[in-house]
């Protein structure tokens, strides 16, 4: 429930055309017959914790009291919440029959003190209040397969898998290195805003770093979008011979490359998504954002990006691709059109790009041309073959050189304006920070969270 209540994709159909969570998948972590004679509080944070979502656990004890978890279930059934509510109490406790129960929080009265429950197993109890004393007490009951006693867990999608103080201090880094490259005060105000303005990360993206479930299903988006890095870098990582027509040249080279791989692996979802009129910023950001910044960035960053020089590569090359798999890539495939979901507010302007964006092959060139210059090249290069001045060398000569170390300085020629290189460095950074998340993660159990 709190996986399809997140909107969290499952990388597969469920039924029909469904792709929804069901409890038949949740085969990660744990034995199939731990699911069906019953899991722990425990079984069910490492669960959780293996299809990617934050976790916050909370078992009762002295340390914690009634009227903390009275404001917990407040802010979380507020409706601004970010995340859900589950508690893990003893049926018994509540006069039901049955011991341990887990059940979703859907509401509060506050006046009198109920808490409403979203029982599970609806073929016994409908979902129903209970006294928020009495769901206290319940889930003080101790559990005698651990001994320990019962509480509450809060849940939400994964984010930026980077503390808040880090992410923080990587965007003053990148305002203060950018602050060096021009004066003009509208492109300064564009800087401080430090947010994404065009594009987002997927769910898969991040489920692809951060749930083993999924990478443990070779039939779901994470495993074959992690995989598809894997092999990019693995090519990049060979040696090349630099010819005289570099730029093109080894631009086509790559493009063939990586749809080649796309093509085996057909993931239904890419590692970021453009929003044509959605953003991340909270109300209290919007507010203090200026709407005229917003507008002016997302639609000069799309057509600056379509209109550069690896635009047009680009577009040159997506003209010669079979027809029939470009039309799969921008409908059902990895670059379809992505619809903004119910908790993203939408801010509709004279200068939405949304209307260029359902052009398959304008998104296709846009993402395409992103996924090359904000790819993350320094994190697989090791430090021994970062870029200097002796790589410009043997650029110039008739010789072998890392991939890796051709396509950076590619990548850093392209000219753009420098709010499309400001969005490109957020994406980056993310990207980064998130493919730094977990590198080892090709295992068949849990990831033990600290």
């Amino acid at each position: 429930m709190i996986l399809n209540a997140l909107g969290l994709d499952p990388g597969r159909v469920w039924k029909g055309p469904w792709r929804w969570y069901h409890e038949n998948m949740l085969t990660c972590c744990l034995p199939r017959d731990v699911l069906t004679k019953g899991i722990t509080l425990d079984d069910f944070v490492k669960i959780a914790r293996c299809y990617g979502l934050d976790v916050d656990l909370h078992r009762v004890s002295p340390d914690t009291s009634l009227s903390y978890f009275q404001d917990v279930v407040i802010k979380m059934t507020s409706g601004s919440s970010e995340g859900y509510l589950v508690v893990c109490y003893s049926r018994s406790a509540l006069g039901q029959t049955g011991t341990g129960h887990f059940a979703p929080v859907g509401g509060y009265h506050p006046d009198r003190e109920l808490v409403f429950l979203f029982d599970t197993a609806r073929f016994k109890y409908p979902p129903h209040w209970v006294s928020l004393t009495k769901l206290w007490f319940s889930m003080s009951q101790v559990d005698p397969d651990t001994q320990l006693p019962r509480g509450f867990v809060v849940l939400r999608k994964a984010a930026i898998p980077v503390s808040t103080e880090q992410l923080v201090k990587a965007q003053k880094e990148l305002r203060l290195s950018f602050s060096k490259d021009t004066n003009n005060d509208h492109q300064d105000q564009v800087v401080n805003g430090s947010v994404l303005c065009l594009f987002g990360i997927s769910d898969c993206a991040y489920q692809a770093y951060s749930s083993p479930s999924v990478l443990r299903d070779p039939n779901s988006t994470g495993y074959k979008l992690k995989l598809l890095v894997d092999r990019w870098v693995d090519w990049l990582r060979c040696d090349s011979e630099v010819p005289n027509e570099l730029s093109t040249h080894f631009w086509y080279e790559a493009l063939t490359y990586l749809f080649n791989e796309i093509d085996q692996l057909r993931p239904t979802s890419f590692f970021f998504v453009i929003h044509p009129f959605t953003t991340s910023l909270s109300d209290t950001q919007l507010n203090n954002t200026d709407s005229q910044f917003l507008n002016f960035s997302t639609h000069d960053i799309l057509r600056d990006l379509i209109g550069s020089t690896l635009g047009h590569i680009v577009t040159d090359f997506m003209l010669k691709m079979n027809k029939e798999y470009l039309t799969w890539l921008t409908s059902d495939g990895t670059f379809r059109l992505s619809i903004s979901t119910p908790d993203s507010w939408t801010k509709p302007t004279d200068d939405c790009p949304f209307t260029v964006l359902s052009d398959p092959g304008l998104r296709f060139c846009l993402l395409t041309a992103s996924f090359l210059l904000a790819f993350p090249y320094d994190n697989f290069i090791s430090n021994h073959l970062l870029f200097d001045s002796s790589v410009s060398s043997c650029l110039s000569s008739s010789t072998c050189v890392s991939r890796l170390q051709i396509m950076k300085k590619l990548t850093e020629d392209v000219k753009l304006l420098p709010t499309t290189l400001t969005e490109l460095r957020l994406l980056r950074n993310t990207l980064q920070s998130l493919m730094n998340t977990n590198r080892n993660l090709w295992c068949t159990g849990c990831v033990e969270q600290k």
